[in-house]
């Protein structure tokens, strides 16, 4: 996160590390950082519509709603 945070690196952070180990979850929440102090245009790729609308009721969403309280 706090890569992610720095200002001065602005092309791409790279996550690595062992299975289940919650980097997806990590990209959400930069995802959501970057939506308060960054506003603008934001992709989220998945492989499919139906996975992508999976994402974002089950995952997205709930994490937002969470983060205003």
């Amino acid at each position: 996160m706090d890569t992610y945070r720095d200002p001065r690196i602005n092309k791409e952070v790279s996550v690595g590390g062992s299975p289940q180990t919650k980097k997806t979850q990590a990209i959400y929440v930069c995802l959501a950082y970057s939506m308060e102090r960054r506003p603008g245009s934001k992709t989220l790729a998945r492989p499919d519509d139906k996975e992508l609308a999976r994402v974002k009721a089950e995952k997205i969403q709930p994490l937002l709603r969470n983060s205003l309280n």
